[in-house]
């Protein structure tokens, strides 16, 4: 009986707090996580993958707590909430092997239906879609600079910012990687070429 806008609002509320995962692991435990963000609630317990040794869910959470030291933007935060929420349909075992091909894509679907649900405007679902989808981004060494220009007008003036920032989080939150770098060699040469082509003017932006 409670309205969309309410729900949504009590949402984005939570991730205000400090440690925002205790107001997800709450709505969770009393079993309304299920009927408010059904495709979170059914990450618990999806194993992760072989380069991460905490399940789908519990990443979730602590990519939450860590974007809370990272950004002020809550929509960023929600996109790091729900950038994983693609695996659980996309997990697939090849041998040994667990895959979640296009989960990103998958993923940014189911974004945007929960949030379309939730009556979040036309901009705010675009925005947190995309973080999603484009959350996967990986460059070369010998990638191009039109490449590297492409993918800045696809992403916007912000948004790379943005995804570099929600790649940080992502390994923050991946237990696996507690003892490497937040950024690595290779992120910081691709902010160091988009830098370089931002600074040489090209109209890359409307």
């Amino acid at each position: 009986s409670i309205s969309p806008e309410r729900i949504r609002a009590e949402i984005l509320k939570g991730l205000t707090y400090s440690k925002p995962s205790s107001f997800i692991r709450s709505m969770q435990s009393s079993g309304i996580l299920d009927l408010v963000i059904p495709d979170l609630a059914r990450c618990i317990d999806v194993e992760g993958g072989s380069h991460h040794n905490e399940c789908v869910f519990e990443h979730l959470c602590l990519c939450l707590d860590a974007s809370c030291q990272e950004t002020d933007k809550i929509l960023l935060r929600l996109a790091s909430l729900l950038h994983d929420i693609g695996k659980p349909p996309t997990q697939k075992k090849e041998g040994e092997k667990i895959t979640f091909y296009n989960h990103h894509v998958i993923g940014a679907q189911m974004v945007h239906r929960w949030m379309k649900h939730l009556h979040f405007s036309t901009k705010d679902i675009e925005y947190v879609s995309q973080m999603v989808n484009e959350h996967m981004f990986h460059f070369e060494d010998n990638t191009g600079d039109k490449a590297i220009r492409k993918w800045l007008q696809k992403v916007g003036r912000e948004g790379w910012k943005d995804l570099i920032t929600l790649r940080k989080i992502d390994r923050i939150g991946n237990l696996a990687k507690q003892d490497r770098p937040a950024i690595t060699e290779k992120m910081t040469e691709l902010v160091r070429r988009v830098e370089t082509i931002l600074a040489s003017g090209a109209p890359l932006f409307k």
